[in-house]
């Protein structure tokens, strides 16, 4: 990991006079926003073990990243999981002709009566099938659809696209090395566009600006080839 502070020099020698923590600042709301834009930085979290007759389960990611989208999931030695909304799986119960095969195998035999007991909410299944997203505020749970009856020991494996927090003081190495003109434009960019500041520049800063936007938009479209990395198991795409 890199320490944003090593970043600072690049950034100063064309905005004097900013002090160093707000140079530091910029440079991770660079780094926030390639991440959160372009989703490059990709991870398969650490394996979660199921419990009997639980369906959710908390996603936690590492320290100093914060969570920008579940990309997949998928129970070991078993097919990847359906993601899916929850808005989706109440039509499809209502009406189960309009439905995926795999949620009819799911639910068993399935009725057109909508008024039926219960729902999708209470199907056991093992493995489980697939999942959705319960979000509140920044904690991202995941809700499988089919509950599992038996307990298995590191079981599910999310992957997520990830972005440093806005409480973070280091960067992965391999942003650095592969985005490091990004993040100077961006956090010079930001820098430059500060009102009434020695290192003020409106007219460089929309320069720096519209150049970080070009570079966000590469980086995405870079996100149709797949690069991994070993370390950490951490995929840059």
């Amino acid at each position: 990991m890199t320490q944003y502070a090593d970043l600072v020099g690049e950034v100063k020698s064309e905005c004097p006079g900013a002090p160093d923590p707000e140079i530091e600042r910029k440079i991770r709301d660079a780094a926030i926003e390639l991440c959160r834009e372009s989703k490059v930085l990709q991870l398969d979290l650490t394996a979660i073990s199921l419990l009997a007759d639980i369906a959710l389960y908390p996603l936690n990611p590492p320290a100093g990243r914060s969570i920008v989208q579940v990309m997949s999931g998928q129970i070991q030695d078993y097919d990847p999981l359906n993601q899916i909304s929850a808005d989706s799986l109440d039509l499809w119960w209502k009406r189960p002709m309009d439905a995926p095969r795999w949620f009819v195998d799911c639910c068993g035999s399935c009725s057109s009566d909508s008024s039926r007991a219960g729902d999708w909410r209470q199907i056991t299944q093992d493995p489980p099938t697939a999942f959705y997203i319960d979000r509140q505020n920044t904690q991202y749970r995941v809700r499988l659809v089919g509950i599992p009856t038996a307990a298995i020991a590191d079981a599910l494996v999310m992957k997520v696209a990830l972005m440093p927090s806005r409480d973070s003081t280091e960067v992965d190495d391999w942003l650095v090395e592969r985005y490091f003109d990004t993040l100077s434009n961006g956090a010079k960019g930001r820098l430059m566009r500060m009102p009434k500041k020695q290192w003020s520049d409106p007219s460089t800063a929309t320069y720096y600006l519209n150049l970080f936007e070009v570079n966000i938009s590469e980086a995405r479209r870079e996100g149709l080839r797949d690069f991994t990395r070993d370390d950490q198991s951490v995929e840059h795409v």
